[in-house]
């Protein structure tokens, strides 16, 4: 057995991405304890994908937002000092 996990994020303008967050491959005639269910690394790991992939969309959604004026709604310059 395969089992694909996938986190779609959908941004306040309409976007949606799509992110694979881990796959899992069983055998289904392993009964083991070792064969059944999640084990503590593996939730780890996709836990640590979710996040990932969440405060990657957040700080994505507050980037756009900020870009835009509160005003007219249309996009500000990007200002960019450097030397």
């Amino acid at each position: 057995m395969k089992l694909r996990i996938k986190l779609e994020t959908e941004f306040g303008w309409g976007e949606t991405r799509s992110h694979e967050v881990c796959t899992l491959e069983r055998r289904s005639v392993d009964t083991s304890d070792a064969g059944l269910g999640l084990c503590l690394a593996e939730a780890k790991t996709m836990l640590k994908e979710i996040q990932r992939a969440l405060l990657q969309g957040q700080v994505e959604e507050i980037s756009e937002i900020a870009r835009v004026c509160r005003f007219c709604g249309t996009y500000l310059p990007v200002h960019d000092r450097r030397r």
